[in-house]
């Protein structure tokens, strides 16, 4: 998390199927917002597939998209106005 001070979009991609899953996901989510608040998160996975709801209720989370639509990705952020942050982005890929 030592680079995330600029990130301005947080892709998360998180699954149900191992015990905890759930709650890491969204302690995850809250300590992205700890360090950027004004990020744009979006959580992505088979944990959102089973449970949409719960995940949308996480504060925070903008955006939640299921396994199979999360090869869609890159178009969906094409879409979206986010030319208030410029035209360029760095991308950056951590594990977690």
């Amino acid at each position: 998390m030592q680079h995330w001070h600029n990130v301005l979009i947080f892709v998360l991609n998180s699954c149900s199927v191992t015990e905890h899953a759930d709650h890491k996901c969204a302690k995850i989510v809250g300590e992205a917002l700890k360090i950027v608040p004004e990020a744009f998160v979006i959580v992505i996975g088979c944990y959102e597939q089973l449970k949409p709801e719960a995940i949308s209720a996480i504060p925070g989370v903008k955006e939640v998209f299921g396994t199979h639509e999360k090869f869609k990705l890159l178009d969906w952020i094409t879409d979206w106005n986010f030319k208030k942050w410029g035209e360029w982005a760095t991308i950056q890929v951590a594990s977690i």
